[in-house]
């Protein structure tokens, strides 16, 4: 708009629209989370393990099967690495003696376990440190507003208690905060929770609202940002 004299009317619409509302400009930060292809080892070593001790005392040895399955992801992003081993081991589950099937079980376990930790933005800290974001892009003059994925789990999390405002926040676990999503997702507009999460819980958008689309209000609302709740991200800026 600054192509316009001040006193044109789209030079003055622009103004008061913006002193009105939260800001008419848009601009995104895109957090990620980057993670090595295949399994984490620490969950690999752990399933190993267990299959290597059950082999000594009950005398069934699964490591052999456990390592072709392992090879068989090892170029797979991890959260899908560990999505296919389950959907491996779950199959094994089926016609497996008593014993085998008490190994597999207690090691798609420890797989399950894995794949919540992978989902990491369903994680309460990290929707914590999307707050902190949040609220340090809040302190600059060219934000008006912010929305993410934070906003909805906490939204939802006072609704589901009633709500009482005192559970306007992030639940304390990832099995409260699935809770919250599964809720949402079963709302009348679903699909607008993966504007601001991607379906594999690995990346999640900060959606801004600007009261300024010039350039250096755009550097200004790009610059590097911190928060008391580190957790490691990648950032891109759209918009």
């Amino acid at each position: 708009v600054r192509w316009f004299r001040s006193s044109h009317r789209i030079r003055v619409a622009d103004r008061v629209l913006n002193e009105h509302f939260s800001g008419t400009y848009s601009a995104f930060l895109v957090l990620g989370h980057d993670a090595p292809a295949g399994m984490p080892e620490a969950v690999a070593g752990g399933v190993t393990d267990l299959l290597e001790g059950a082999a000594r005392e009950s005398n069934i040895d699964l490591t052999s099967e456990w390592e072709t399955l392992r090879q068989t992801v090892a170029s797979m992003p991890a959260g899908e690495a560990l999505d296919a081993l389950i959907d491996s081991l779950f199959g094994r589950l089926d016609g497996a003696g008593d014993d085998e099937f008490a190994i597999w079980d207690e090691a798609m376990v420890m797989l399950e376990d894995a794949q919540t930790e992978a989902k990491v933005f369903q994680a309460p800290k990290a929707l914590a440190f999307i707050q902190g974001l949040q609220a340090e892009l809040k302190g600059l003059d060219v934000v008006g507003k912010s929305n993410s994925v934070a906003d909805i789990v906490t939204t939802v999390h006072r609704e589901l208690r009633g709500g009482d405002a005192t559970y306007f926040t992030i639940p304390s676990t990832a099995g409260g905060v699935a809770q919250t999503l599964l809720s949402y997702e079963s709302s009348h507009r679903p699909q607008d929770l993966w504007h601001f999460l991607r379906p594999d819980y690995r990346s999640a958008t900060v959606w801004l609202q600007l009261k300024s689309g010039v350039s250096c209000g755009q550097t200004t609302g790009r610059r590097p940002c911190g928060s008391s709740s580190r957790v490691e991200t990648t950032r891109t800026w759209l918009g």
